[in-house]
């Protein structure tokens, strides 16, 4: 089997949506970080479970758009996220 790679956007539109996913993605880090999710409005952050399900949705969303870099996750607030996230895995299975 084959993975499928994305080729980047490939028109206006699809230019478009990875623009607007980067543009809630750092605002999202700047005002939300770990949460499980933004509120734009206020710029605060509700929580579901307290385990930043941003950050684990937009991961996968971050590959899917060919965002692969490291530029929008690669950095000292998120290194110290997935040790915590790894930790918690950790003990959940053990």
């Amino acid at each position: 089997m084959h993975a499928y790679a994305f080729p980047g956007p490939q028109n206006e539109q699809q230019v478009a949506i990875v623009e607007a996913f980067k543009h809630a993605w750092k605002a999202y880090k700047k005002y939300a970080w770990g949460h499980d999710e933004l509120l734009p409005i206020t710029k605060t952050y509700n929580e579901w479970f307290g385990i930043g399900l941003t950050i684990i949705d937009g991961l996968d969303t971050m590959y899917i758009m060919g965002l692969k870099d490291g530029r929008y996750y690669n950095d000292e607030a998120s290194s110290r996220f997935w040790n915590q996230i790894s930790i918690l895995v950790y003990n959940t299975l053990m």
